[in-house]
């Protein structure tokens, strides 16, 4: 024997009750779709376009987890874009409220800290700053010397060194 599967009928204000409760379903999914450290950076995005959609999960829970992914995910690759948004949903969602303002506080916190991070020069550009500076007329003539050997050899077809130049004074070290 077969049973037909009736349509429900829904009121408007279980339909909207339903909708919540999806919303709330989508971001577990999402969640649990990610396996490996590999797949987080897709869940992000994933959760970041339901928020722009205003598809913000209502359950509290849900909503700290999903927060808690795109902030650590925006700390872990310094990408600040990502950090910034994820401080802005918290401000939308929690800045009413002035007992979360200690949380959002530390949250705008370690964004500036996190765009300190970001705007240090790495040691690469630490050896291209003092390859700028002016220097010593004979470390200047012995590096173009050596420069004008390495493209000699390249386009003999040899395989020049790739490593930079050799500065005649030494590069300080960070401490």
């Amino acid at each position: 024997m077969r049973m037909r599967a009736r349509r429900l009928e829904l009121t408007s204000e279980q339909r909207a009750r339903l909708d919540l409760k999806l919303i709330d379903l989508e971001a577990i999914g999402i969640i649990h779709a990610i396996r490996d450290p590999s797949e987080v950076a897709a869940g992000v995005r994933r959760l970041l376009a339901m928020v722009e959609k205003k598809r913000i999960p209502t359950n509290d829970q849900i909503f700290g987890v999903v927060l808690s992914v795109i902030l650590r995910d925006g700390d872990d690759r310094k990408d600040i874009k990502t950090f910034e948004a994820g401080l802005q949903i918290a401000r939308d969602r929690l800045g009413s409220n002035r007992s979360y303002k200690p949380i959002l506080d530390s949250i705008a916190k370690r964004l500036e800290e996190l765009k300190a991070e970001v705007a240090k020069p790495t040691d690469c550009q630490d050896w291209r700053e003092t390859q700028e500076k002016p220097m010593s007329g004979s470390a200047e003539a012995r590096i173009a010397s050596q420069r004008s050997l390495e493209t000699r050899g390249r386009r003999n077809g040899e395989q020049g060194d790739e490593k930079p130049p050799v500065v005649a004074r030494a590069i300080p070290r960070r401490t």
